[in-house]
């Protein structure tokens, strides 16, 4: 008769080392290919701010806006609305240390992660694109106030030449009888015609007219300026790159998690193992 000893188990457990090796490796390699356990996948995207053309400055939102928006009920409402149900991705947002907004989300899914993430950003761009539509609306004000400046400019005609023409002769020689006969002095009323006045006022409208003519062209540059950055300078929310499969990583189950299953296979062998010699043992005796 023996007892059952540590020694007894010890040794139970060496001549069974083989097969708990060869267990451990089999079932380790195994595991990742079975799919018993449910995969979860993980994300992370870095989010740019929107951009402007200076100094038309917008409003955009802010990390503490976005994660207003993101944690709201209305935003889990519209991915709901948008998603099949279980479709939605765990998501948070949040500041990391290089002090980047990043967003992470987390399935079972893939599809859903790509989809949540895109209906995400969509969210947040509604409310930067509002907010530019309003910038946009006040530039188009004043392309409307330059463009009706620009047209009372054109309306006047320019002088092309400082030298008086006949016409001009006859017209100030008109306006002077006009002013002698309202003012006469001493009885005379007619005087000669003073040409080097004119000269001075064909100088001082043709000055009038280069003023208007350079205030057209900047009337028409700022015009310009303005109806291109309404097309091309103002960027919404975005991400520092766009939503791929290449950002997704499987987290869950890892490679420490098959070790860990696999260890608890082979250790449960050896429990059945001992289990079977302590009761051969115990009908030994």
């Amino acid at each position: 008769m023996s007892e059952f000893t540590l020694l007894t188990a010890l040794n139970g457990i060496k001549k069974n080392l083989l097969v708990t090796v060869v267990l451990f490796i089999v079932t380790y390699w195994l595991l990742p290919s079975l799919n018993i356990i449910d995969n979860r996948y993980s994300m992370k995207k870095t989010i740019n701010l929107g951009t402007f053309e200076t100094p038309y400055r917008i409003d955009y939102l802010d990390f503490s806006e976005m994660h207003a928006i993101v944690s709201s009920p209305s935003t889990a409402v519209f991915l709901s609305n948008n998603l099949e149900n279980g479709g939605v991705a765990q998501y948070t947002i949040s500041v990391n240390e290089e002090k980047n907004i990043v967003l992470e989300l987390k399935s079972k899914n893939s599809d859903a992660i790509i989809k949540t993430a895109n209906l995400i950003m969509e969210r947040l761009q509604e409310f930067d694109e509002s907010r530019i539509q309003k910038k946009i609306i006040k530039i188009d004000k004043s392309i409307a106030n330059n463009l009706q400046i620009l047209h009372m400019i054109e309306e006047l005609t320019p002088v092309k030449e400082y030298l008086p023409t006949n016409e001009d002769i006859e017209r100030y020689a008109s306006m002077q009888k006009i002013y002698d006969t309202a003012y006469e002095v001493d009885g005379l009323n007619e005087r000669s015609i003073n040409f080097d006045g004119i000269v001075r006022l064909k100088i001082h409208e043709a000055d009038n007219q280069k003023f208007l003519a350079q205030k057209k062209m900047d009337l028409n540059y700022e015009i310009l300026t303005l109806e291109e950055v309404n097309k091309t300078d103002f960027k919404t929310v975005s991400y520092l790159f766009p939503v791929s499969r290449m950002d997704i990583s499987k987290y869950f189950p890892n490679d420490i998690t098959f070790f860990g299953i696999s260890l608890l296979v082979a250790f449960f062998y050896n429990l059945i193992v001992l289990n079977f010699l302590y009761i051969k043992n115990r009908r030994s005796i």
